[in-house]
């Protein structure tokens, strides 16, 4: 005899049990019906300048009664809701994890590199040679970045000059080809989304 519903709520019977020699009785069954969990989630946003708060969504199924997240920045919780925020305050590239678990066992959805959290770009060269402009500037790996230029201050229009161009974690040197302008030039270095 087994008690087997097919999905997770509750459900009542009764079982009939039936002798040889005609006798039979009547039971009556109640229970809860589980699913096994199968680990999933979202967050929002994924990349950004530090601090970089991150909504996380849960949208695991099953039947859950534990779920625990590591977030990969050495922090750890076990918080019920489905929804909440965890604030990221080291530039880096954090892979986060989150395990559900209940009464049919344990699933972990695991996503490499899903949070990038960077720094503000600082250019920290500017050289010319011959017609072309060097332009040297901090980055954080994972990310990438656009060089721009505009040739007056009271211009709005920043026209791109070199775009992408990936972040290491140290030290890049974009090579703005033909850059050299007879007037003033001026150059900023933007995170793209």
């Amino acid at each position: 005899m087994s008690f087997t519903p097919g999905s997770a709520a509750s459900f009542s019977n009764a079982v009939v049990v039936s002798t040889s020699n005609g006798g039979s009785s009547t039971n009556p069954v109640t229970g809860i019906g589980a699913q096994a969990p199968a680990a999933a989630f979202t967050a929002s946003p994924t990349r950004g300048l530090k601090p970089l708060a991150v909504t996380f969504s849960d949208s695991s199924s099953g039947t859950i009664t534990n779920r625990f997240w590591d977030f990969g920045d050495g922090s750890t919780t076990n918080i019920t809701d489905n929804s909440f925020s965890h604030t990221y305050t080291g530039a880096d590239l954090y892979t986060v994890s989150l395990t559900v678990s209940g009464p049919l066992g344990a699933s972990t959805s695991i996503r490499t590199n899903y949070i990038a959290v960077s720094v503000q770009p600082l250019i920290t060269a500017v050289r010319v040679s011959g017609s072309n402009v060097i332009v040297s500037f901090s980055s954080s790996a994972g990310v990438s970045y656009s060089l721009d230029y505009i040739d007056s201050l009271t211009s709005s229009a920043w026209n791109i000059a070199i775009s992408p161009i990936p972040g290491t974690g140290a030290i890049v040197t974009a090579t703005h080809v033909n850059g050299v302008s007879p007037r003033f030039r001026f150059y900023r270095v933007t995170q793209l989304p």
